[in-house]
C-alpha cells in the first residue's frame, strides 16, 4: 500500500502513514461534536506507523484523563486523538489527502448524537463504544449492529432483563464484527 499522507488545512502540520489505516468511525460524543463542530470522523493507526512531517502548527489539548486531542494553532485544524492508555493514534480522516481508498464502517457514542440530524446509513450503531458507556435516549435493543435500524424482536438482547445488561450484549454483537473500535474516538 502506498504511503498516505494527510495535514491541516494551512500546511503547518503534515504527516505520513506508514501502515494500513482503520475503516472510519463515527463519533457522535458531545466532545467530538464540540471540537469538529459537528461529528468526529475517525481513522487509526498504531502509533508506530505516524510519522510527522511538519510540526511547527501542531498543539495538543488534554480533553480526558485518557485522551488528548491534536490541532493547528494557526489555522486550527481538528487533526487527532491521542489515546494515553493505548497504542494507537486517531486521526480525522477529512485531513487524510485522497484517495484515502478508506470506508466508513460503524457510529459510536450515538447516545450524545445532536438532535439536529438522523443517522440513517444502515451503517452499525452503538450507543457508546465498546469501553461500556450506558445507554441514555438509544437503547441496544432498539439498534441493529447489521445496520438499518431497529433490531427485530427475536433478537438476543431483546429479552435481557436491564438496559446495561442488552449495553453489553450489543458490545459482545458489535466487538465482534467491528474489531479494534475501541479507542478510536470519544472521550
Amino acid at each position: 500500500m502506498p504511503t498516505l499522507t494527510g495535514g491541516c488545512l494551512c500546511g503547518a502540520v503534515r504527516y505520513e502513514l506508514g501502515g494500513k489505516p482503520h475503516p472510519v468511525v463515527n463519533c457522535h460524543c458531545s466532545q467530538c461534536r464540540r471540537w469538529h463542530g459537528h461529528v468526529g470522523a475517525y481513522t487509526e493507526v498504531p502509533k508506530g506507523d505516524f510519522t510527522l512531517v511538519e510540526e511547527r502548527g501542531l498543539r495538543w489539548f488534554q480533553s480526558s484523563e485518557r485522551a488528548r486531542r491534536g490541532f493547528c494553532a494557526e489555522c486550527g485544524s481538528s487533526l487527532f486523538w491521542d489515546s494515553l492508555v493505548k497504542d494507537q493514534l486517531g486521526i480525522a480522516a477529512g485531513t487524510l489527502d485522497s484517495p484515502t481508498h478508506l470506508k466508513t464502517i460503524a457510529h459510536i457514542y450515538v447516545e450524545s448524537a445532536g438532535d439536529y440530524y438522523t443517522i440513517a446509513d444502515g451503517l452499525p450503531t452503538l450507543p457508546g463504544s465498546d469501553v461500556g458507556a450506558e445507554p441514555r435516549h438509544v437503547r441496544a435493543r432498539d439498534v441493529d449492529p447489521r445496520g438499518g435500524g431497529a433490531a427485530p424482536g427475536s433478537t438476543p438482547w431483546a429479552s435481557a432483563a436491564s438496559s446495561r445488561a442488552r449495553a453489553r450484549a450489543l458490545h459482545r454483537v458489535a466487538r465482534a464484527r467491528l474489531p479494534r473500535l475501541d479507542g478510536v474516538a470519544g472521550a
